[in-house]
């Protein structure tokens, strides 16, 4: 079991709220529920490969940039 990040959940919030998304409108893009969304970024839930791959290009990621992260 992955333990959640909450740095990452904050970097990538920030960079949500930086490219002037909601959740709603990440939600809508990539498929990713809000509730999901959210306890990511409040380091509730560590992201899967599968998750992050979806939500790198909306918010402006290259695809291996949140890997690394």
């Amino acid at each position: 079991m992955m333990v959640a990040n909450p740095k990452l959940g904050k970097l990538l919030k920030q960079q949500r709220v930086a490219c002037d998304l909601t959740l709603q409108e990440l939600s809508d893009v990539s498929g990713v529920s809000p509730s999901h969304l959210g306890r990511i970024e409040n380091g509730q839930r560590f992201p899967s490969a599968h998750i992050l791959h979806r939500i790198a290009g909306p918010m402006g990621f290259d695809e291996d940039e949140l890997f690394v992260l």
